[in-house]
């Protein structure tokens, strides 16, 4: 699941009202596209792992993602296309049923945010282990 966005990126921080710093539109999308492209198992300290665990551990990652972009996909339904939407998945017909699903919502910025959500709490989760794991 590599996206890769081609946008002119301005790095300056934009100071808020209340005083602290935020990250400039163009600045989000630029760690959003680095966190996109970022080797999962190397932020993780898990590039060591033989291939066949590498393999295993990215199946649980993409079904635990897939999870998170049905459910995000059904948050954003009516109860009627919710109705249709699981028809349209009963029938096997992955045409038709990505044509509706592209009629409704914007799938690709449902997987991006989905993808970078799941990255960053791996790591925000990996980043504190690390850190009790230090501190005693």
């Amino acid at each position: 699941m590599q996206n890769q966005m081609d946008i002119n990126q301005n790095t300056n921080p934009v100071a808020s009202t209340n005083g602290t710093t935020q990250q400039s539109p163009d600045m989000q999308v630029k760690v959003q596209n680095e966190l996109l492209n970022q080797d999962l198992f190397k932020s993780l300290k898990l590039d060591s792992l033989t291939e066949e665990k590498k393999e295993s551990l990215k199946q649980k990652m993409v079904d635990t993602i897939q999870g998170r972009i049905f459910a995000h996909i059904m948050d954003r339904l009516t109860k009627e296309d919710q109705e249709q939407f699981k028809k349209l998945l009963d029938t096997g017909d992955n045409k038709q049923t990505t044509d509706f699903i592209d009629s409704k919502v914007n799938i690709q910025d449902i997987v991006i945010q989905e993808v970078l959500l799941y990255k960053t709490e791996m790591i925000d989760n990996a980043q504190k282990i690390e850190e009790m794991i230090q501190s005693k």
